[in-house]
């Protein structure tokens, strides 16, 4: 187990030993759990002495990571079309034995070199995110002060960011390191009926209906062939009675669907379910919250027989009527 370098700041590093102006090290604790086939576990803390030895403390890495929790139970949380920074802030100790009088040394970044990792900490059938040797190590970076992610470069989950920065200083090699986490949530899907949630037609029109601004918000905007939707209705004045307009209609996400006026009834309404699914996340472990199916709902007015329709309007092509004519 390896134990980071903390530089001592007495507002806040209250179990950091000192002798006079040396630092000695520190008391730090740390939490061992042990699980079996049959899912029982031995968990216990310890607590330990973190000694600093002086041919370590010259030019010595003090780490601060941005935009990442510092503990696994408490990570910075993302959706998968966020931008994903992770930030570093990275000061050098002369030495970092003494209390007093040591100061930060921008000469010692000349000779450091960082290295960062992330690991995808897996889900435990238990529920709680544990880390463990196996875990995914999924990128490996050096030479650099931070990490930017466009939206969708990371599943579901938990990760852990590690960056290590070594500095080497005449044979000598001080090494210090911080870790941090953040989880990636899932949204559910989003339902929309184009139109809103109340509208008037006539007979003579058909109904067209339309959930293209439905979408999975987990997945770009050119990745959504993997959601489709099911239309059903009530007629409002006879809920118990079959109709065909009314049976499921299964269709991809961005297609109309068309009643023809034969299947309206005159004077009648009609409350339509639009419901939209995809299977791809059945079996989604680090799913943080059910993402299929969501649902909508709106209510169709058919005129009675006796209103007038308010307009009709006629298109007639004049000229170029055969031809395609760019806009």
């Amino acid at each position: 187990i390896r134990f980071p370098f903390k530089p001592y700041i007495p507002e806040v590093n209250g179990r950091v030993l000192t002798l006079k102006n040396v630092v000695l090290g520190y008391l730090t604790n740390f939490m061992l759990t042990l699980y079996s086939n049959k899912r029982d576990y031995y968990k216990n803390n310890f607590t330990v002495f973190v000694s600093y030895e002086s041919s370590q403390l010259k030019c010595v890495p003090v780490i601060r990571l941005i935009h990442c929790g510092p503990l696994v139970g408490s990570p910075v949380s993302f959706y998968r079309y966020n931008n994903i920074e992770i930030q570093s802030s990275i000061k050098y100790l002369a030495d970092g034995r003494y209390v007093f009088g040591s100061t930060y040394s921008s000469e010692c970044a000349q000779s450091a070199t960082s290295t960062w990792k992330i690991y995808r900490i897996k889900r435990q059938k238990s529920s709680f995110h544990i880390e463990t040797e196996d875990n995914d190590l999924l990128y490996h970076y050096t030479a650099m002060t931070s990490l930017q992610y466009t939206p969708f470069n990371f599943e579901f989950g938990m990760f852990k960011v590690l960056l290590e920065v070594k500095n080497v200083q005449i044979g000598k090699s001080s090494i210090n390191y911080d870790s941090c986490y953040f989880k990636v949530l899932s949204l559910p899907l989003v339902a929309v009926i184009d139109g809103g949630r109340e509208r008037k037609v006539y007979k003579k029109h058909g109904l067209w209906l339309s959930a293209s601004r439905s979408y999975d918000p987990n997945m770009p905007a050119n990745n959504q062939s993997h959601v489709y939707i099911t239309w059903t209705c009530v007629n409002l004045k006879d809920p118990t009675g079959t109709y065909e307009l009314c049976q499921p209609k299964q269709l991809p996400y961005d297609k109309k669907y068309f009643i023809p006026p034969h299947l309206l009834s005159y004077g009648t309404s009609y409350k339509f379910t639009m419901e939209v699914k995809t299977d791809i996340y059945e079996n989604c472990i680090e799913c943080s919250e059910k993402i299929s199916p969501r649902s909508a709902f709106v209510q169709i007015d058919v005129a009675s027989e006796t209103e007038v329709v308010p307009f009709d309007m006629e298109i007639e092509c004049i000229e170029n009527c055969e031809e395609k004519v760019l806009p």
